[in-house]
């Protein structure tokens, strides 16, 4: 077998290993030759009797840059063997789980590595997301090949539905990616569809396909990536953009950041015309597919019910006047010249319609048109929060969301939209009477009056001149009871969410008193909301009342003069408690529209809080740019085969500076800035710690790695993470949330879900809650579907256990943590220690060791507040404002520094 060239980082880990053996860095390969035998002892020696560490860092690089060695050794050995029996006898309670490397074993090469000559490339995405804007057309995603170039790859792609549909935003797009050799990217374009209307951040899916591969794999994060797709319109409508409206107003007044919070909005929204703003929303949800294709069947339905009581009108006069008059001959009759005929006929007439009516008002349900306008509203609410920059959380009022979320969208939907509605369907009843009123007279040979019509006329104006003069304190009152609601639900969460530490301070007695004044205070307010509108409906039923009462005085003495028919006058009377009732629907309805008004402007302003998605896609390119040009520079300096697994995390020179603003938007009241020099970096596959004194930015650099706050990121060249990579970020306070354990430990809503790969298998979440120390009385839970509050079941350290565990199971390929060893003892914090560098070093906790070759190196950055977490790190660095970021070792470290 040919000897394999060295490349530059042969040579320097030669230069490392020689001193290790007692052999000068500066020997010869001569030399190397001629000492062959004794330092075949000497390597040996010092494998066996060496820094357990040091051992296994040579022992990694090896197996990662010749993989061939490796599996020689094992063919020709029968270490794996060995390995298989030791991991029997020694853990016989997961005798049918993978077998998990062990820290203290060789390393096996059943498998080929990545980077090697005869394995299968690995094809995935450059990045794990996207983020575009609607108005950028056609754009493109790539995908890497990692390792093997020398021979045709093939994947099949295509675009799979998330939030986004498709032909809605993007054009569905598949086909087939040929790698020819020498080639190790390709781009898949994807048309965006730009829509004249608002919508929510809404996302899709580009997949590979792991059954199309030939000669390939996929790589186990990146077989897909997910595209967000930023509206460039503001809600409700372009026209309503409340955002543009008020940067113009910021500039115009000179508050330049004024516009960007809560309180800002606030005064724009309630300056605009609170009729337009309705307007834009009805129009908006109107050209939801769904939503008009169930509208227009609602109002189709309402007309046949609305035709259907005009016909019975006419019936009814046709009854009286003339079948059951005995004075008007049979022979005269419509349709059946007989009047037993005629009354069966007529039955028939009334009873058949209602039935086809009946089945229709079944159906309506199901056209859905209640149901998406809420959940369009309500889905883009929360996807719009998940977004909010740290501004816009730090202005949030938590009781206004909760409140738009659960009340006003459905009042604005119930109230607002389906009360459009109805307005719209009496409208249509109030022409088919006047309809009626001109055409039975012409119907059944009698005069036109004037006083079948008057009613029509005189309704809107008197219930027009009373909505003119009760609007003001109608619109006031709405908004003091909207106040008082939002206080209350805010003093509500307030005692939800902090009710450990009002028991733990004795304040029961004083959170019941302030939230029995805020009830008061709302009944007091809902108690004038109630009367105001029981006097707003009362008056069209007045208005009704008086003016049948009137035509009953004139149309009964018309009638027993002899002027007037007793079916016409019957149905007079019908016809004025029909336009006294439609108006009062249509009173009503307009009188609930404004009830909504004050919701429709929170939902609004949340709708138009400032996100950090612009950040975000910046620094989406920038990482993908930049993992090309680093990539390619590591292959025009290093010769061989070369992966992504090369290129380093780094910071250079990093600079957070976010100055967070008062409700006024120009006060500061917090800054947050870290501006540190030095460079930062770090090797995929190392444990690295964080040092240094309280409050010297190890926690903000942290969250920038993790991706969680980018708003203050001012250098984007002095920060790199490759684009491929999946980081997670854990943060040092365990957040659980209600459900079973299993749907804490590994975010999924139920066992086998999101579980292509095993990764998520009772077996391996067990196998991992093992391995940090969790309490088999814990470990029993894992199995139960009940859901609980873990928070006041758990004690502090079994949280933190399971947010420890949360992390392995997700298995990222960047582990960022705070802190992870902090609420532990001494001997379980070395433990936790000790499965974080296993994480690392194993390529993931309880993962299959004959497949360690094939996985992704991972890296675990931290920051210790332990000692021995410094003392098995790969590296240490100190973060301070007076030294900046500098490499230390760890008898350098001080008490302060693990601060």
């Amino acid at each position: 077998m040919p000897t394999k060239s060295m490349s530059p980082a042969d040579h320097d880990l030669s230069k490392q290993v020689k001193p290790l053996l007692g052999l000068s860095s500066g020997a010869s390969d001569d030399e190397l030759d001629s000492e062959r035998t004794s330092t075949e002892s000497v390597v040996f020696n010092w494998l066996l009797t060496g820094d357990e560490n040091e051992a296994m860092q040579i022992l990694l690089r090896v197996a990662t840059q010749r993989p061939e060695l490796m599996r020689r050794v094992t063919t020709n050995t029968e270490i794996v063997s060995d390995v298989n029996k030791r991991e029997r006898k020694d853990d016989n309670k997961q005798s049918d789980a993978a077998p998990v490397l062990p820290l203290d074993e060789p390393l096996p090469a059943a498998a080929e590595a990545p980077g090697s000559s005869s394995a299968a490339p690995v094809l995935q995405f450059a990045s794990m997301m996207y983020f575009f804007s609607e108005d950028e057309g056609t754009v493109e995603v790539e995908i890497f090949r990692l390792g093997n170039k020398q021979e045709r790859s093939e994947v099949n792609f295509r675009t799979a539905e998330a939030s986004a549909k498709e032909h809605e935003v993007y054009v569905p797009t598949s086909g087939t990616l040929v790698f020819e050799p020498g080639v190790d990217r390709m781009k898949v374009p994807v048309q965006l569809l730009q829509n004249p209307a608002w919508a929510p951040t809404l996302e899709f899916r580009v997949e590979l396909d792991a059954g199309s591969c030939k000669n390939a794999m996929l790589g186990k994060h990146g077989w897909f990536t997910l595209i967000k797709v930023e509206d460039i319109d503001g809600f409700p409508s372009r026209e309503t953009d409340v955002t543009r409206i008020a940067a113009k107003q910021a500039q115009a007044s000179g508050k330049l950041t004024h516009h960007t919070t809560y309180k800002g909005l606030q005064q724009v929204v309630q300056q605009m015309n609170s009729l337009t703003l309705l307007a834009a929303y009805f129009k908006l949800n109107f050209e939801d597919p769904v939503v008009k294709a169930g509208t227009l069947k609602i109002l189709l339905k309402d007309v046949l019910l609305h035709v259907y009581d005009i016909m019975r009108l006419l019936i009814s006069v046709y009854l009286v006047d003339y079948v059951l008059k005995h004075d008007h001959s049979a022979d005269e009759l419509l349709f059946v010249q007989d009047r037993e005929g005629s009354l069966i006929l007529i039955s028939a007439f009334i009873l058949v319609p209602n039935i086809v009516l009946h089945y229709l008002d079944w159906l309506t349900p199901s056209w859905r048109v209640a149901g998406v306008s809420r959940k369009i509203l309500q889905s883009a609410l929360i996807r719009r929060f998940l977004h909010y920059n740290e501004q816009s959380k730090v202005d949030l009022d938590v009781g206004n969301l909760i409140v738009a979320v659960t009340k006003d969208v459905p009042e604005l939907v119930l109230m607002g939209y389906m009360n459009i509605l109805t307005i719209a369907s009496d409208l249509i009843k109030l022409v088919l009477v006047l309809g009626y009123q001109f055409g039975m007279p012409l119907l059944f040979g009698t005069s036109i009056r004037i006083t079948g019509i008057l009613p029509l006329v005189i309704f809107p104006v008197m219930l027009l001149l009373w909505a003119w003069c009760r609007w003001d304190s109608t619109m006031a009152n709405l908004q003091r009871n909207n106040v008082c609601w939002v206080e209350l639900v805010d003093n509500v969460y307030h005692v939800i969410n902090h009710s450990r530490l009002i028991c733990d301070y004795a304040k029961r007695t004083l959170s019941i008193k302030y939230l029995d004044q805020d009830i008061m205070k709302f009944n007091a307010s809902d108690v004038e909301r109630l009367q105001m509108q029981a006097n707003n409906n009362y008056f069209p039923q007045w208005l009704g009342l008086a003016m049948t009462s009137l035509y009953t005085w004139f149309g009964g003495m018309a009638v027993l003069g002899g002027e007037l028919g007793l079916g016409i006058f019957l149905a007079d009377i019908a016809i004025f408690t029909k336009i006294s009732n439609s108006w009062s629907v249509i009173y009503a309805a307009v009188i609930d529209t404004n009830l909504v008004l004050p919701g429709l402007q929170r939902v609004a302003i949340l709708m138009n809080l400032a996100t950090d998605l612009e950040v975000r896609e910046k620094m989406v390119k920038h990482m993908v740019a930049t993992t090309k040009a680093m990539e390619e520079a590591i292959v025009q300096q290093w010769s061989g085969e070369v992966t992504l697994d090369r290129l380093p995390i780094y910071m250079k020179d990093i600079i957070f500076d976010y100055n967070l603003k008062g409700p006024d938007g120009e006060s500061c009241f917090r800054q947050v800035q870290v501006d540190v020099s030095g460079s930062f970096k770090v090797e995929q596959g190392q444990f690295v710690a964080l040092v240094g004194p309280r409050g010297g930015g190890k926690s903000t650099l942290l969250r920038v790695l993790g991706g969680v706050s980018v708003s203050g990121v001012t250098n984007l060249t002095g920060f790199f993470i490759p684009s491929h990579l999946k980081v997670l970020h854990v943060c040092a306070d365990p957040i659980l949330f209600r459900g079973s354990l299993y749907n804490n430990l590994t975010m999924v809503h139920k066992v086998g879900e999101d579980n292509e790969d095993g990764e998520k298998s009772l077996e391996r979440v067990k196998s991992i809650c093992e391995a940090v120390r969790m309490p088999e009385e814990i470990l029993a839970l894992i199995d139960k579907e009940d859901s609980f509050s873990w928070d006041a079941i758990l004690s502090q350290t079994q949280r933190a256990q399971v947010n420890l565990a949360r992390a392995f199971i997700d298995n990222p390929d960047v582990l960022v943590i705070h802190k992870p060893a902090l609420l532990f003892d001494d001997e379980t914090s070395m433990v936790v220690l000790q499965q974080l560098k296993k994480f690392v070093t194993n390529r993931g906790l309880s993962e299959p060791f004959d497949t360690w070759s094939l996985r992704r190196p991972r890296t675990c950055i931290f920051s210790s507040s332990k000692r021995y977490g410094t003392k098995i790190a790969d590296k240490i660095f100190l973060i301070s404002p007076a030294l900046g970021i500098c490499e230390v070792k760890a008898n350098d470290i001080t008490e302060a520094m693990l601060s």
